[in-house]
């Protein structure tokens, strides 16, 4: 399409290309590599991470598990929709739709003809920003996710399995620095463990390959199959699922894998933000689990003399809209079996907690 036709005769085209090609990689590169011939983003040398304890006899051979569907349901999507969720999901990121409309007032600055339009929608993106960092927005949206499902849900005295959903590991860190590293879901891990302790007769599931369209040798599963035992997950329980990319397939990986009976009682453990969503999953696969969450952002009171808080504010907004928009998205896409599960999932696990009493 021809400059003029987007901006007008002046074709302003290129100060907008200049400022958002930059921006783009800032937002993206870090966390899509672009392969070993890749000037600006190299791949690091794949080397094995020390120690490494010997695989689990439940995982495959190599650092993918086994259990993928001969036969997926017909709600499984293909590699195209993936794909294309993920481009969608990058562009809809709250910062780079931030860094595009930015581009965009300043490509006008530099246009002869666009100038007071570049000031006047530099001037609302700075009063938008400033009101959703000091508007009651973030806490609202992160609590009505997080408070959906009680938390410490008491829990049957037989427990035959704790599913933890991937997310709390950095594989590409991880590789590069040689030791495994941690996110901010790293209560999804140490949760585990502490329910995997409580309960000695349940199986331990973790189920997180790479959500990374560019790097998908890059799985967390053997990551975190190396960490849960050496923080005494005995091998004998431990399995691990490394090819699925989403939440959808985590769910629809995972069932495939253990083939879940009627009557049994399995625990889904990940944060409680992403919990609805979670849950929505299973339930449309026919697998009753009992939510588990963890890895809380909301219930404090921050300090405004903190001048961190602004950038918390920012990141935690991005955190929920990424869910809101997630469930509207799994729910058009039938992955889900409502727009926001909660309520009558509760019920559905107070009942089977009674049934196994």
């Amino acid at each position: 399409m021809r400059p003029d036709v987007i901006f007008g005769a002046g074709g302003d085209a290129l100060p907008l290309v200049l400022v958002v090609v930059p921006i783009g990689m800032f937002d993206v590169g870090h966390r899509f590599d672009t392969g070993p011939d890749n000037c600006c983003f190299r791949r690091p040398h794949p080397t094995r991470l020390h120690p490494m304890p010997p695989p689990s006899p439940h995982a495959s051979a190599g650092p993918v598990a086994t259990g993928l569907a001969t036969n997926p349901p017909e709600l499984y999507h293909t590699s195209m929709g993936y794909v294309l969720s993920k481009v969608i999901g990058a562009l809809l990121a709250p910062g780079m739709v931030l860094a595009i409309v930015f581009a965009a007032g300043v490509a006008m600055l530099w246009s002869r003809r666009r100038q007071r339009q570049g000031r006047a929608l530099l001037t609302i993106l700075v009063l938008v920003v400033g009101a959703m960092l000091v508007s009651p927005l973030q806490p609202w949206l992160t609590e009505t996710l997080e408070n959906r499902f009680p938390g410490n849900p008491p829990l049957p005295a037989h427990v035959d399995g704790i599913i933890v959903l991937g997310g709390a590991i950095e594989p590409l860190v991880s590789e590069a620095r040689q030791r495994i590293a941690l996110n901010d879901a790293a209560e999804r891990l140490t949760a585990t463990v502490m329910l995997a302790k409580t309960h000695p007769e349940a199986l331990v599931l973790y189920t997180g390959g790479s959500a990374d369209p560019l790097r998908q040798d890059a799985a967390e599963a053997p990551l975190a199959e190396a960490l849960l035992r050496a923080l005494g997950v005995p091998a004998d329980r431990l399995l691990v699922e490394g090819k699925s990319r989403n939440t959808f397939e985590n769910a629809l990986l995972s069932q495939d894998l253990v083939k879940p009976q009627a009557g049994q009682v399995w625990v889904l453990v990940t944060s409680a933000r992403h919990m609805p969503r979670s849950v929505g999953i299973f339930h449309r696969l026919n697998w009753p689990v009992i939510p588990y969450p963890v890895d809380y952002q909301s219930g404090g009171d921050f300090a405004w003399t903190n001048v961190d808080l602004p950038l918390r504010r920012g990141r935690l907004l991005a955190q929920a809209l990424h869910e809101w928009v997630g469930l509207a998205y799994y729910a058009l896409n039938g992955w889900t079996d409502r727009l926001f599960p909660g309520p009558d999932d509760r019920e559905q696990v107070e009942k089977t907690i009674s049934r196994t009493k």
